[in-house]
């Protein structure tokens, strides 16, 4: 994206265009939701075209701007581009470029931007220092409570025996020659899985973490099982082997 704007004055209104060609528009990064995009436009002049409205549906401004994904990618583009969160900027975009090619999976269509940031709201320094600021200690406090909640997480999965549960599947081992319809899975596999969440929504629901497994290629059950048990003992030092021995099973899909 091109870096050329112009300082838009403080007291002048904040006016979206829209026309055929090519679209105006005020946008801002909303401190209170994660530095989203927002419209932050006051006025309008013309009519909003759908190609526009439908790429917003499908993909947003953030792709539209070509922003990247990356965990930190709003506070990384705002400082490439010099913009503070919730600071008014205007982006001028084309008509986007729309074409299709041909490739061994069929036709696939694609499309191109090509947007500038032609006018930016001043913002003083010290109200950009306090806007980074706010968003550095967010971004802190969301990090340590993601670090506890995992945290917490990974302790109730290794400690609620009354969560766990084995899980039994089938698979295609290293020495089978064929993989078509005919060939069935010779391998079998059990593993010690949990259904505990910290999530009240989603514990018991659905498995939330694998903690061991055993296998074996010609599918003997009972040295799959053993295996199973020796790697759950020596994974989960306070979980017994007749603990694992009695857990509910359950057979998965393959």
């Amino acid at each position: 994206m091109r870096r050329w704007w112009q300082k838009q004055p403080k007291k002048e209104l904040l006016v979206d265009l829209y026309s055929k060609e090519v679209v105006r528009v005020w946008l801002a990064m909303n401190p209170d939701y994660d530095l989203e995009f927002e419209e932050v436009g006051e006025d309008s002049i013309g009519e909003r075209p759908e190609w526009l409205q439908y790429e917003l549906e499908n993909i947003g401004w953030d792709d539209i701007l070509g922003i990247g994904y990356s965990d930190d990618k709003m506070p990384r583009w705002g400082l490439e581009e010099g913009i503070a969160p919730g600071q008014p900027f205007l982006v001028e975009l084309p008509h986007p470029h729309y074409y299709s090619s041909q490739t061994e999976n069929g036709t696939e269509h694609d499309v191109d931007f090509d947007p500038d940031i032609i006018r930016v709201r001043p913002m003083v320094p010290r109200a950009v220092a306090s806007a980074w600021e706010r968003e550095w200690s967010y971004i802190a406090k969301a990090r340590a409570w993601k670090v506890e909640r995992d945290e917490k997480q990974r302790y109730l999965v290794r400690t609620d025996v009354n969560a766990m549960l084995i899980e039994s599947c089938c698979y295609f081992a290293s020495n089978q020659s064929t993989w078509d319809d005919m060939c069935m899975p010779s391998g079998i596999r059990f593993s010690l899985c949990s259904k505990a969440s910290i999530d009240k929504k989603v514990s018991g629901r659905w498995t939330t973490a694998t903690l061991a497994s055993g296998e074996d290629d010609e599918g003997d059950h009972t040295k799959a099982f053993e295996r199973l048990v020796e790697e759950a003992t020596k994974q989960l030092p306070g979980l017994s082997a007749e603990v694992v021995r009695t857990l509910p099973r359950r057979n998965s899909h393959w």
